[in-house]
């Protein structure tokens, strides 16, 4: 999975504000999630969701290669089966976005506005509302 500039933007310019416990939702390749650690306090942890087979794998071997390896889990599963034993500080997400024509929905925001499905891509009309739902979260 390659890096895309706009993660390496997004990770450079989010703040951790000492958070303790960090989400990145949809990781890849997991360097949102790197960056995060690596500018977060040692007794900081990230959990980075991921839906894709090769992505999980791909971000759990680039966080065994960190030096902050032991502070960091790539959990293989989407948003809706996710069930974390505790509440984050932080929740980071720089979701793939597709702009093919007649895809079905990809990202749903249930009729309750805390509840966010989170799925493989997102089109691109669709963005506006994740960010709504994200802001509220």
């Amino acid at each position: 999975m390659k890096v895309n500039t706009d993660s390496l933007i997004l990770g450079s310019w989010a703040s951790t504000n000492n958070a303790k416990r960090i989400l990145d939702i949809g990781t890849g390749s997991g360097i949102l999630a790197l960056m995060l650690a690596q500018k977060s306090p040692q007794e900081t942890t990230v959990d980075a969701i991921e839906i894709d087979d090769s992505a999980a794998e791909q971000a759990s071997q680039n966080f065994a290669n960190a030096p902050w390896s032991n502070r960091m889990q790539v959990v293989h599963t989407d948003l809706a089966h996710f069930q974390p034993s505790h509440l984050y500080d932080l929740i980071i997400t720089n979701p793939r976005i597709s702009t093919v024509q007649n895809r079905q929905p990809m990202l749903i925001a249930h009729k309750h506005p805390h509840v966010l499905l989170h799925v493989k891509c997102l089109v691109l009309n669709q963005l506006i509302c994740f960010n709504f739902v994200l802001s509220i979260l």
